[in-house]
Parts: structure tokens; sequence; C-alpha cells
């Protein structure tokens, strides 16, 4: 089979939705991924065709959930009737190589748990897992069986080095943070003393997924009562993200606080206009499928 990978066009949106809602169903993602028109306004997608000019799979390019810029993969779909046909590793490289024209330093994706394929292309591509979404798939499950086992796994992957700054981390995170900037030729100087401020936080909620993300810009002595104050906005059983602005000096501080809290560290969101660490307040999943790179990693954050 062959494949021809292009920018999707206006007349190729509604075909994307509509693969959506054929091949993951109509729960999967929130509503919004299956209108077209909000597709085009908020991701940047490529369309895989055969000889044909059949849609036989699509992916492409949205923001981060805290970044401006649209380097994150996402929304990787083949049908399963074209599945086995490297069409997945084609839309990955040709979004990767848009990426790298446009003089992006780096990508980054979000793969589901379960997906080891998917998982297994990314790092053939030299992306590392950095961190877990826990808590982000409740709502875009297959199946009632999968209820509570799914995440996301973070991989980021970078073209040409950078200087990621000064960056305040704890002692307890920063031997796997120090490995993470050196597989990716990252610069990075740390520091594990820093000072309070006002908490300035910023949140994002995920209705379809009961799920809340905190960015904490500074963290300040107020900091567990304004993350309270977030939280009662938004009643019910929800899973809770935060992200840790690690370019604050106030992120040594704040560390300290969400472990006191019951907040755990699943990771970092590195390499986007910002480095964060990820801090997560729920069940943890025990039943999900990772490759042996991500399962090490899973490892190492679960021992903090």
């Amino acid at each position: 089979m062959n494949i021809t990978i292009c920018p999707a066009d206006h007349d190729i949106y509604p075909g994307i939705a509509a693969c959506f809602l054929e091949t993951r169903g109509p729960n999967y993602y929130s509503a919004e991924y299956y209108d077209a028109e909000w597709l085009k306004h908020n991701c940047e997608l490529f369309a895989a065709l055969n000889d044909n000019g059949e849609l036989v799979g699509a992916a492409g390019l949205a923001r981060g959930l805290w970044d401006e810029e649209k380097t994150t993969g996402c929304l990787l779909t083949i049908p399963p009737r074209f599945a086995g046909n490297g069409i997945a590793k084609l839309l990955i490289a040709h979004f990767i190589g848009i990426l790298k024209e446009r003089g992006a330093g780096s990508a980054k994706g979000q793969v589901v748990t379960g997906h080891t394929a998917v998982q297994n292309i990314v790092e053939g591509f030299g992306w590392i897992p950095t961190g877990f979404l826990y808590g982000a798939r409740d709502g875009k499950n297959l199946s009632p069986a999968a209820e509570g086992k799914s995440a996301l796994v973070l991989y980021a992957g970078a073209f040409s080095a950078k200087d990621a700054g000064t960056l305040y981390i704890h002692k307890d995170i920063a031997d796997p943070a120090r490995r993470m900037y050196e597989c990716f030729g990252v610069k990075a100087e740390f520091r594990e003393r820093g000072r309070h401020f006002e908490s300035a936080l910023r949140h994002i909620y995920d209705a379809h997924n009961r799920a809340l993300y905190i960015k904490a810009a500074e963290c300040g002595a107020d900091l567990t009562a304004a993350l309270n104050h977030v939280r009662g906005q938004h009643p019910g059983n929800l899973s809770v993200t935060v992200s840790l602005d690690l370019g604050s000096p106030s992120a040594i501080y704040g560390y300290e606080v969400l472990r006191e809290a019951g907040y755990r560290f699943c990771g970092f969101d590195p390499l986007g206009t910002r480095e964060y660490a990820l801090f997560y307040r729920g069940g943890i999943p025990n039943q999900i499928n990772l490759t042996a790179e991500a399962e090490t990693m899973r490892c190492e954050v679960d021992a903090i």
C-alpha cells in the first residue's frame, strides 16, 4: 500500500472527525474532538491517504497543556482495517519533519498506557518517557473493564540541544531530572535552595475525564489553601494533577507542600516554554501496559 501524507485541508476535516468516531467510538474523546470545525481551529492535522485517496489514518499537532506552541503530537488514529501497514510511523515522522523545518528544538507526545505499539514507535524516534498523566483517560476508556486502569505516558524528544536555564529541583527528584536532561543533551543548572512567594495558580477543568489540572507558577505559605480553593470550584470525585514550575525559586517549597498534602510525584513535563514537575492526587492504576523503558521510568518515580 502506497501512502501519501498531506496537511488536512478544509474538505478532509469532516472525514477525520468521522474516522475518530469510527475508530474510537463516541465516548473516547470529549465532544469537541468529533467536531470538524473545532479541529480546524485547535489542531494542525495531517491525513494519510492510500492510492485511492481513501483516508487511512490521521495525526497532528496540538498545544501542550500549558504551552502556546503546537508542538505536541496528538490524535494518532488508524482505522483497524488499515492497521499493520506502518501508517502510524509515517504520520509521526511527518509531523517531526514539519517541526524541524519550523526550527523547533523539541517535540512532545502523549501515548495511552495500553498502546505499547505506539510507545515503541516514539521510542524508536529517540523520544524518552518523562512522566505520567494519571486519571487523564478515565472518561475515554474503550470498555467498562478498563475503568481506572488507563493513563497517558508523556514523551519528549530533543532535536537540538538548548539551555534549560536555572531550575529549582528538590533533592528528592534531582537524580532522575539530571539523567533526563543528560539524555536530551540539554544543559540545566540545578539549585536545591529557593524561597517562597505568594501562590499563583492557573487551572484547567476537563469535565469529560473528571480531571483537574493546576499550574503552580509560584508557591507560597498559602499554597494548600489556594489548591483547596481551586478544588472546591469543581465538586465531585476528580483526579487532580499539579504542574510545578521548576523555573521558580518557590518550586522547592512547593514540592514539600505537595508531598505533605498527599500528592505523588509522577514525572516531568520538559522541553516546553517552561519546565515542570508533575504531581498527582488520586488512585494510581496498577494494571497498565508499558514498554520496558516506560516501566523503568514508572518504577523510578514510584520509588520517590
